[in-house]
């Protein structure tokens, strides 16, 4: 890219960043976007950085300063190669804060930009006033995944125009449902906004029940974005203790038996009646009558009754053997309780395929362990997954579907 001085006519200059603002028609930016350059764009307005910038890049133009506003259509306003463009804190503070007060220049160059929120310099995110430009392009699955962090600067507050705002877009079940989140990636925010801190650092916020219950209700409207598998299913819940008794490794503040019962209402609401078939399980089998019309307390409930006891992973199979399933895909869902019976999983695995005659396969979900092994590793119709989250479900749908 030509510079200054050597009689180019491109409306670009040597500057510390290479970054600047300017505002020019749509087909006078496409050369320069063709070569070299990448643009961000709203109402006209465009902030033109190098190709191949990255956030980090983004965050140090911004922090140091060095973007400049442009003055009218067509023309460009260069940045001082000498001095980094001054604050204008409505606050008086003379500059100082070199942006970290979350000044009205800074936040409208977010805001104006649509820059996400991984582009900010982390001294900018204390800012309400940067929070709030933030919120108003946030995408959902980001928001959800920011609800503590914007509460602890203090945006959430009861009644506020922002935790509205919050409120009014996790009860619209278009909006949830436009997202393409997972059931099981809003009871993860759900579990940790209500807890108030996060799972780690010291990051604490006041917890604002309006944005619970909109969390609850968009929970049940996110089923809607699950796809079925279209294969038979046999799910066998863990019921022992001890599925209380830690969080889910992977999603802090949820308990292994709401995660698991979360996914028995996941498979009866998106699968075929009849296609599948929802099992309790630790040192003997009994079946959990669970439907699509259950809500997650009911199913956790239905889950409880179940008489408790060591676990034998190998039951799954060997009950759908003894009582003629037919059965494509097996889940089991424990905790770190993977303990082997008088038959190893596998082994129960080969025999239900051998006399059945279907190709079944076995995943077995260990949602706090850190390590384990029952899957054949020679076989590829089994997978071990350790740990759960939210990106889980549909790791084991695919495998289900391939």
């Amino acid at each position: 890219m030509t510079r200054e001085g050597d009689g180019s006519s491109d409306p670009v200059r040597k500057m510390p960043y290479d970054a600047m603002t300017f505002i020019q028609s749509a087909g006078e930016l496409e050369p320069l976007i063709a070569r070299d350059w990448n643009v961000f764009v709203k109402e006209g307005r465009h902030l033109l950085l190098p190709r191949g910038w990255g956030a980090s890049n983004v965050s140090g133009a911004f922090r140091e300063g060095w973007l400049a506003g442009a003055k009218e259509a067509g023309k460009t306003e260069a940045v001082n190669d000498d001095q980094p463009k001054k604050c204008t804190c409505p606050t008086s503070c003379s500059g100082a804060c070199r942006g970290a007060c979350g000044c009205k220049s800074c936040h409208e160059l977010f805001q104006d930009f649509r820059l996400p929120w991984e582009c900010i310099p982390s001294e900018l995110m204390k800012s309400p006033a940067v929070n709030e430009a933030l919120l108003q392009d946030m995408p959902m699955t980001a928001m959800v995944r920011q609800l503590g962090r914007m509460s602890a600067v203090g945006l959430l507050g009861p009644m506020s125009d922002t935790a509205s705002l919050v409120v009014n877009r996790l009860s619209d079940v278009e909006v949830v449902r436009k997202s393409r989140m997972h059931p099981i990636q809003v009871l993860a925010a759900l579990s940790t906004y209500a807890s108030g801190h996060g799972a780690r650092g010291s990051l604490e916020w006041g917890v604002n029940q309006a944005i619970v219950d909109a969390l609850d209700s968009a929970f049940y409207a996110a089923f809607g974005n699950v796809d079925p598998t279209g294969k038979r299913t046999y799910l066998a819940l863990d019921v022992s203790a001890s599925m209380t008794w830690d969080d889910v490794a992977g999603i802090p503040g949820l308990m292994p038996r709401t995660a698991s019962a979360a996914m028995a209402m996941v498979t009866a609401r998106a699968e075929t009646p009849g296609s599948y078939h929802v099992a309790g399980f630790s040192h003997c089998m009994e079946r959990l009558d669970i439907t699509a019309r259950d809500r997650l307390d009911t199913t956790i409930s239905k889950v409880e009754q179940v008489p408790a006891g060591w676990t034998d992973c190998a039951l799954p199979m060997l009950d759908a053997l003894e009582k003629k399933i037919g059965v494509d895909t097996f889940v089991i869902y424990t905790d770190s309780e993977t303990q082997i019976g008088a038959v190893h999983p596998c082994e129960a695995l080969k025999r239900y395929r051998k006399e059945m005659g279907i190709p079944a396969k076995l995943v077995v979900v260990a949602m706090t362990s850190t390590g384990f092994t029952i899957a054949d590793p020679e076989d590829c119709g089994t997978m071990d997954m350790v740990g759960f989250d939210s990106a889980a479900p549909q790791a084991i749908s695919d495998f289900a579907r391939a």
